[in-house]
């Protein structure tokens, strides 16, 4: 005998309204199971058939419906994405690390803004937005927003801040107005020069210098005074061990990501100078 429901039996879903109990029975659990509303386009869950709107079971199958404990969900509809309804679920971070769209985000700077998914440290092991986040030898990534180590990685290395406050006399009729720039030289080539500051005792720059910093080469940065005829040496700078060799830049230098000081200048008196790494 053919099942028989009448569309008086079952409420229908509205925009705004949940589905209402069936006469007699319990609420749809879902629609397109069994004793309820079809999903649109005709689909029930396996062993029900759409007849007049609403699911029953094919005959001879055994499903779960309205009023039973067995009912089963709709079919899998995907996302919603053209592209075969594969994205993560909301709510989740799965396969969306660095993702700041969605109802929660996994992107590092959510910490700080308190809206991560539920599962974003598991998820994102090593994520991070400063050096502060990471262990002692290594560095956070600004382009991979990870955790790395601080030693065979690249870095933007720019001097940020130089000052003369020596007695140099560097230019005639402009004693304390030298014209700065500096180079960089790294496993004995030089790798980078800076543009020129002219008539200046206080200099900054902020174009970055992209070199790999091993642990087994030398990292030496000179200040000179551009002249019009000779330049004039200004200071070199390198790290020093305790006999005062240039040596290797520790890693916890990079991981501090600044090397700030005075430096002893040509004449009496000292310079200031500070250097920043940033690691890429």
């Amino acid at each position: 005998m053919p099942w028989i429901f009448s569309a008086a039996l079952v409420g229908c879903q509205s925009d705004n309204e949940p589905f209402v109990e069936a006469t007699g029975g319990p609420a749809c659990p879902n629609p397109g199971v069994t004793g309820c509303p079809c999903i649109e386009g005709g689909l029930c869950v396996a062993g029900a058939l759409c007849e007049d709107g609403l699911c029953v079971p094919e005959p001879g199958a055994t499903t779960g419906g309205a009023g039973t404990t067995g009912s089963k969900t709709p079919p899998d509809m995907g996302d919603g994405s053209t592209s075969g309804g594969t994205g993560a679920p909301e709510g989740t971070c799965m396969g969306r690390c660095g993702d700041l769209l969605g109802s929660c985000a996994c992107d590092p700077v959510c910490v700080e803004f308190g809206d991560c998914c539920p599962d974003y440290e598991d998820a994102c092991p090593g994520q991070c937005v400063s050096n502060g986040e990471c262990l002692a030898g290594q560095v956070c990534s600004s382009s991979t927003q990870t955790c790395e180590p601080a030693t065979g990685h690249t870095y933007g290395v720019v001097v940020t801040h130089w000052a003369d406050f020596t007695d140099v006399c560097w230019d005639f009729g402009a004693c304390y107005s030298p014209d700065p720039f500096y180079t960089i030289d790294y496993c004995g080539q030089r790798v980078f020069t800076s543009s020129t500051q002219f008539d200046t005792a206080q200099a900054s720059w902020s174009t970055e210098a992209e070199i790999t910093i091993t642990d087994d080469c030398v990292f030496t940065l000179t200040m000179t005074d551009e002249d019009i005829s000779v330049d004039d040496w200004i200071l070199t700078w390198c790290m020093r061990d305790d006999n005062g060799q240039c040596w290797a830049i520790p890693s916890s230098v990079l991981h501090d990501g600044i090397w700030t000081g005075d430096w002893d200048g040509a004449g009496d008196g000292v310079y200031e100078l500070e250097i920043r790494f940033r690691a890429l």
